[in-house]
C-alpha cells in the first residue's frame, strides 16, 4: 500500500502553489523522470515491476527520461545496455547521465586542450570524453605511467597498462579537470588533481610561487554530487560526492589560501534539471510530431530513492517528487530530510498512482 505524505504527518508547511497548479492541467498530460540505481535496478538486478511500469508508459505514449547521477560509459553504450536490461528501447533523448549535459558544451572550450578525466572503469572515462569531442583526454594512470613515483603506493599491472597512453607531461598544460565518475584510486587521483591545480599553467612537476584562489587557472568540473549510492550490498556505499569532499579537504589543508572554484553537475543541481526538461521536450516532439500532445509536459513526476538528490532537486524544480523504498531511503531511518510529494513502496506503485491520478490505466489496477 502506498503512503501519502501529508504536511501534518511530516510537520511540513502547506503544499506550495506549484502543487495546486498541477491539478488544473489537462487530464492525461503527464511525464516522468526516473532515477536508475535503487529505482529501476538494484545492482545488476532489474526490478520486475520496473519493466512492467515502463512498458505501460510506452503503451500510453507517456514521455519519460532516465535521470541518473551515474555514468562512466558513453551515452550510446548505456542506452544499449539499459534497453536490453529494461525490455524497452531507450533512445538518446531519454538518458541523462551525470555527465550528459556536458556533451553539448565541452568541445567548444576544450576540443584540443589537455584535460584530466577522473573516474570510470579502466579507460571508459576517456571514451566518454572522446565522444563529447575532447581530443586530448588524459587519465591519472597515464601520469603514473609517465612518472611512477607520482603515486608510489601503486604499481601498474600489465592489465592497467592496456588502458594507458604514453605521453610526456613535462610540457603539457592542463586546462581542466573533469570528475566524470567514481574514482577507482582516490590516492592517485587526488595527488594528480591537487598537483595540477597548484602547478604553473597546469604543468605537472611545477608549482606556483603562491597557490591562491585568485590565481586558479584550471577549471574543475564535478559530474556526480552523491555522497551515498545503493548497490546490492546491504548498506549504501560512498560515492563521487565523498571523493569530492576528501579531495577538497586534502587540497585546502595543503594550500590554505586556495578555495577551489568549481562547477557541479548532477542532481539536485539546476543545470541538470534544465537539461532533463529539454530532453523531455524533445521526447514529446518524437512521440507527438508537430506538438499534437495537448498540455505539453504536463505534470512531471521525478521518481527516485535518494532524498538528497532526487527529491530535493525535483522539489526545487517544481516537479512532483516520488520517493521509493527500494534504494537509499528506508522508512526505518525516519522521515526523509527532503519531503516528497508521495512516498511509495516501489517504482511500479509510483507509476500506477500517477497514471490513475491523470485518468490513465495503471498496470496493477
Amino acid at each position: 500500500m502506498s503512503l501519502f505524505l501529508t504536511s501534518k504527518a511530516l510537520k511540513l508547511a502547506p503544499r506550495p502553489a506549484m502543487y495546486r497548479r498541477f491539478l488544473t492541467l489537462e487530464k492525461g498530460a503527464v511525464s516522468f523522470a526516473f532515477d536508475i540505481d535503487g529505482v529501476l535496478k538494484y545492482g545488476e538486478e532489474v526490478f520486475p515491476g520496473a519493466k512492467r511500469a515502463l512498458k505501460q508508459l510506452e503503451a500510453e505514449k507517456v514521455p519519460y527520461v532516465l535521470l541518473t547521477n551515474g555514468g562512466g560509459v558513453t551515452d550510446a553504450k548505456r542506452c544499449s545496455l539499459l534497453s536490453k536490461d529494461l525490455g524497452v528501447t531507450i533512445s538518446p533523448t531519454q538518458l541523462i547521465q551525470s555527465h550528459t549535459p556536458l556533451r553539448e558544451t565541452l568541445a567548444k572550450r576544450y576540443a584540443d586542450e589537455a584535460v584530466l578525466i577522473v573516474g570510470g572503469k579502466n579507460d571508459l572515462g576517456r571514451y566518454v570524453a572522446n565522444s563529447y569531442g575532447l581530443n586530448k583526454a588524459f587519465l591519472s594512470i597515464d601520469v603514473k605511467r609517465w612518472q611512477s613515483s607520482v603515486w608510489p603506493m601503486r604499481e601498474l599491472s600489465q592489465e592497467d597498462l592496456k588502458y594507458t597512453v604514453e605521453h610526456d607531461f613535462s610540457q603539457t598544460s592542463f586546462k581542466a579537470i573533469i570528475v566524470i565518475n567514481d574514482s577507482r584510486d582516490w590516492g592517485l587521483d587526488i595527488s594528480v588533481m591537487s598537483e595540477i591545480l597548484a602547478a604553473r599553467d597546469g604543468v605537472l612537476g611545477t608549482i606556483k610561487e603562491k597557490v591562491t584562489t585568485a590565481n586558479q587557472t584550471v577549471e574543475v568540473i564535478y559530474c556526480n554530487p552523491d555522497l551515498l549510492w545503493k548497490n546490492d550490498y546491504i548498506l549504501p556505499r560512498y560515492g563521487a560526492g565523498a571523493f569530492k569532499t576528501a579531495f577538497v579537504e586534502i587540497h585546502q589543508e595543503t594550500f590554505p589560501e586556495h578555495q577551489i572554484q568549481s562547477v557541479q553537475y548532477g542532481k539536485p543541481h539546476r543545470p541538470t534539471y534544465d537539461f532533463a526538461k529539454q530532453m523531455l521536450e524533445r521526447r514529446v516532439e518524437e512521440l507527438y510530431p508537430g506538438h499534437t500532445r495537448k498540455g505539453g509536459l504536463g505534470t512531471v513526476y521525478m521518481v527516485g530513492d535518494n532524498p538528497e538528490s532526487d527529491i530535493r532537486g525535483a522539489n526545487d524544480y517544481n516537479w512532483r517528487s516520488m520517493l521509493v523504498q527500494t534504494g537509499v531511503y528506508q522508512t526505518e531511518n525516519g522521515p526523509p530530510k527532503y519531503a516528497p510529494f508521495r512516498l511509495e513502496r516501489n517504482v511500479e506503485d509510483a507509476v500506477n498512482w500517477a497514471l490513475k491520478e491523470h485518468g490513465l490505466a495503471g498496470t496493477s489496477f
